[in-house]
């Protein structure tokens, strides 16, 4: 893998992570009730969210579905926290 290439997945699963804490705090949930809504394992989400692991398309898509987002908001050029 190219370094850019490593760097544009290391900085898509950053903003990843940060958008979910970002939607799961506006939302009140927990990690147990994001994992209900999306039907994706609370383990995955932990791993997402530790920055351990990177979601697949599948997984974006539930994320954004279940948290009321577009694709855009974890596809953008830029983090909506901390950024």
């Amino acid at each position: 893998m190219s370094n850019a290439k490593a760097y544009r997945a290391s900085e898509f699963k950053t903003r990843v992570k940060k958008n979910i804490k970002v939607k799961l705090k506006e939302l009140g949930w927990t990690e147990a009730k994001f994992a209900a809504e999306s039907g994706v394992s609370r383990g995955m989400i932990t791993r997402w969210l530790d920055g351990d692991a990177t979601p697949t398309i599948a997984s974006l898509a539930k994320i954004c579905n279940s948290l009321g987002e577009p694709p855009e908001f974890f596809l953008g050029r830029k983090a909506v926290a901390g950024e």
